[in-house]
């Protein structure tokens, strides 16, 4: 199989620098290498505009922009497409500081060599995919959710639930064939991982209490989460309460078991937080 071809564009005002990373791209990429390369930062955007790139190889000290002004100018112009910062050994903190203002990873240019500079580039091209691909699943998800609702009325709440109690069986059945999980604390990484990958939330915590047959969990940008229409008289996740239901169902074997909904990103709370236990009475 051809190896993946990769449109670069890097940024660099200083030749022998721009020399070095045209050599580790052929010394030590595993991808080929279509490279485009502007010495400035207004002429980087105007190729940005017009050209299709990867990912952008990016200097913070050009001759038009320095610092942290150069990582927001390009931010401002790559529309999405990955950013790696190129930066000196004594520069480093404001590369991580660039990282936390947009860029997907810095090289230090005192220890770039082919290999480095490779996985820099591949792993910002894919974490980048994976990020559109999350907005993606998420966006989906949304209209979805919001059709539901509309279509399903006062009743939504109800068949959400009970829907939700179903997943939560079948994402049992499908953790324990597809993982075999030794243990709770691999079923549980294993449950995380799954409704993350579905759109359905970011499961930061869920904690299996079998002695006192409940289950805790936390879990950030749940798909339901702001999604409510004007029939819900208050922003409740019934579908994510009715999932974890049927999954701690499952795993304790009691037949009743209700999830109340402690806390509600769509209420202005952090997180959703929920407590499933065994129903009282």
């Amino acid at each position: 199989m051809a190896p993946e071809t990769f449109r670069i564009l890097l940024v660099e005002d200083n030749p022998g620098d721009a020399r070095l990373v045209r050599e580790y791209l052929k010394d030590g990429a595993v991808f080929q290498a279509d490279l485009a390369h502007a010495e400035r930062l207004s002429e980087a955007r105007r190729m940005l505009e017009t050209d299709r790139f990867d990912v952008v190889l990016l200097d913070l000290s050009l001759p038009d922009s320095r610092g942290l002004d150069t990582i927001v100018g390009a931010v401002k112009h790559a529309r999405g497409i990955p950013i790696v910062v190129l930066t000196g050994l004594d520069d480093e903190e404001l590369a991580v500081q660039a990282v936390r203002t947009g860029a997907q990873d810095y090289l230090l240019k005192g220890r770039m060599d082919g290999s480095s500079v490779s996985r820099a580039i591949r792993y910002a091209i894919e974490r980048a995919r994976r990020e559109r691909a999350d907005v993606l699943q998420k966006t989906r998800t949304t209209h979805l959710w919001k059709s539901m609702f509309r279509i399903l009325g006062p009743g939504a709440p109800a068949v959400l639930y009970r829907a939700g109690f179903d997943a939560g069986s079948t994402t049992f059945d499908f953790v324990m064939e597809t993982w075999k999980p030794p243990d709770d604390d691999s079923f549980v990484r294993a449950v995380r991982e799954h409704l993350y990958s579905a759109g359905l939330g970011d499961v930061r915590t869920l904690r299996l209490e079998r002695q006192a047959q409940r289950a805790v969990a936390t879990v950030y940008d749940t798909f339901e989460s702001g999604q409510h229409g004007p029939l819900a008289p208050t922003p409740v996740c019934h579908f994510l309460r009715g999932l974890l239901s049927g999954l701690t169902n499952r795993i304790t074997e009691i037949p009743n078991v209700v999830c109340d909904e402690l806390k509600c990103q769509a209420k202005g709370d952090a997180a959703c937080e929920f407590a499933i236990h065994p129903m009282l009475g």
